[in-house]
């Protein structure tokens, strides 16, 4: 029968003989050896060193967020907007922090998302978007990192009923991913693909205070992970990893706002937002796996429980209905953090 070994955090093994070690047996399993996680390995093989399929897992489902926050920034303004065509870009980085004796990861990502859409009576707004993200992940010790190519396609719309607004969306992401990793008995690679599907809604109210602008909003978004099975090439001993879905919902309550600021003639629109986000779900499943005739149950970077989402900008009025904006777009959590700078450009029909 094949025996079964849970390793904890980033899919990181330890070697029988470390597992073997005075050290080992003195702090247990999942304590000591810093940034190791420990299992109780492959018998009779060479456990390969780090891989990073877990922090992808959490971190693909984390960053699906950047596709419907464009499609909810573009019609959950305090002040309507008009039909026409957009688009954002963004670049920045982060960190996701391992649990238990887990080092962490570090990336960088970049994108963009560009939309139009078209007035529904006088009332509202439909679109279509579609997005591009490209992010590299790695461990502090360089000794695995992952490139992942995403291509995301949606749809989205919107009514407001006097103060009321109600958005609803939907997309699909299309993830490339190329991993590789190396230790001591070889460079291993491994290619796959993961599809990502998400539905989101959102329901504000405005209110105006002087200059300023202000809207209480509850959003909502449930998110389906469907992850390829796939086999690393290279090395002496190569990991199968079994395909699977990670499925989660994610809940916002917060607030934006706007001022109108006049500036030598040239309107300008301080802006912001702030919201409270928690995360329900597989916030951190399982992945199986094979390795020489073994199977090893993997567990990856969990996907934090509760966070904080912080925006600020600046936009400007363009002649003939358009706008400019720059602006900074952050998520904190107790285990993870991602910061992005944004550029953003709307032109009206």
């Amino acid at each position: 029968m094949a025996r079964v070994t849970c390793l904890p955090t980033t899919l990181l093994l330890a070697t029988p003989a470390m597992l073997a070690s005075p050290a080992m047996a003195m702090n247990g399993i999942g304590h000591g050896t810093g940034g190791i996680g420990v299992g109780s390995g492959v018998s009779g093989v060479s456990a390969p060193g780090k891989i990073v399929l877990g922090a992808i897992q959490a971190m693909l489902t984390g960053d699906s967020r950047f596709f419907r926050e464009a499609a909810l920034a573009r019609t959950g303004s305090p002040e309507p907007a008009a039909p026409g065509a957009w688009g954002e870009g963004y670049a920045g980085g982060g960190r996701m922090d391992g649990a238990g004796t887990s080092g962490g990861v570090n990336s960088r990502l970049a994108g963009g998302v560009m939309g139009a859409d078209a007035a529904v009576g006088d009332w509202g707004l439909l679109g279509l978007a579609g997005g591009y993200r490209t992010e590299r992940t790695k461990d502090p010790a360089d000794a695995a990192l992952a490139n992942v190519s995403a291509y995301q396609a949606g749809a989205y719309a919107s009514g407001r009923w006097n103060a009321v607004r109600l958005t609803v969306g939907a997309a699909y992401e299309w993830n490339h991913i190329n991993a590789e990793r190396s230790d001591s008995t070889g460079l291993y690679a491994g290619r796959y693909g993961a599809d990502l599907g998400q539905v989101f809604g959102e329901a504000g109210y405005r209110l105006r205070t002087g200059p300023v602008s202000w809207e209480p909003y509850l959003g909502a978004a449930w998110t389906s992970l469907a992850r390829a099975t796939f086999t690393e090439a290279g090395g002496a001993y190569p990991f199968t990893l079994t395909g699977g879905r990670q499925n989660v919902a994610f809940v916002d309550i917060g607030a934006r706002a706007r001022m109108d600021w006049q500036v030598a003639g040239v309107t300008l629109h301080p802006n912001g937002a702030l919201a409270w986000r928690r995360a329900y779900g597989q916030l951190n499943p399982g992945i199986a796996a094979t390795q020489a005739g073994t199977a090893t149950y993997l567990t990856g970077d969990p996907i934090d429980r509760a966070a904080a989402h912080i925006a600020a900008g600046l936009d400007v009025d363009l002649p003939r209905g358009g706008r400019f904006g720059l602006g900074y777009d952050g998520q904190i959590a107790r285990g993870s953090w991602t910061d992005v700078a944004l550029a953003k450009l709307s032109l009206r029909f």
